[in-house]
């Protein structure tokens, strides 16, 4: 029982001194969140990897996260899964506080209507009030696929890890 107990702290510590990766999903479907515990576990290799549904995520935690991935699939035209709705528009409210009274454009790629996918464009991401953004990838043009998208590009050494 000790040697648990011991092996548990001494595991806990070891993580927290990982960097921490969040990454948020939400899907209608089911396939960003395999896409996301996929990622997590991938990530969990290198990083203090957690994940979360966008509608249990609070967004006053995302200023001060070392490095955050999000995974959302899209319906229509480009409107958000339901339970990754609330998780849009606050994420459109605090970019348009941000940008109010700079005298900037405080729209977020909108124009006439709201949809997930303009708003989660790289060049609105950048816009909010994030620490710094490294980069930034979309990979909307997946239309269904399952295969392996964990490239050296974009993970560099952790995209040798695979799934069976």
């Amino acid at each position: 029982m000790r040697a648990v107990k011991f092996t548990s702290k001494l595991f806990g510590r070891a993580l927290s001194k990982r960097i921490k990766a969040t990454v948020l999903y939400a899907t209608e479907t089911g396939k960003s969140e395999q896409y996301a515990k996929q990622l997590c576990e991938l990530l969990g290799h290198a990083f203090n990897a957690q994940i979360y549904c966008m509608s249990d995520y609070d967004i006053s935690s995302i200023e001060h996260e070392a490095l955050l991935i999000v995974v959302a699939s899209t319906f229509g035209n480009g409107d958000p899964p339901e339970n990754g709705e609330l998780f849009s528009q606050e994420l459109y409210a605090m970019r348009v506080q941000e940008g109010s009274g700079d005298g900037q454009d405080s729209s977020i790629g909108v124009s006439s209507s709201k949809s997930f996918m303009k708003a989660s464009s790289r060049q609105d991401l950048i816009k909010l009030p994030v620490q710094q953004v490294k980069k930034i990838d979309r990979w909307d043009s997946l239309r269904g696929s399952t295969s392996d998208t964990f490239t050296e590009e974009n993970f560099g050494p952790l995209s040798n890890v695979r799934y069976v």
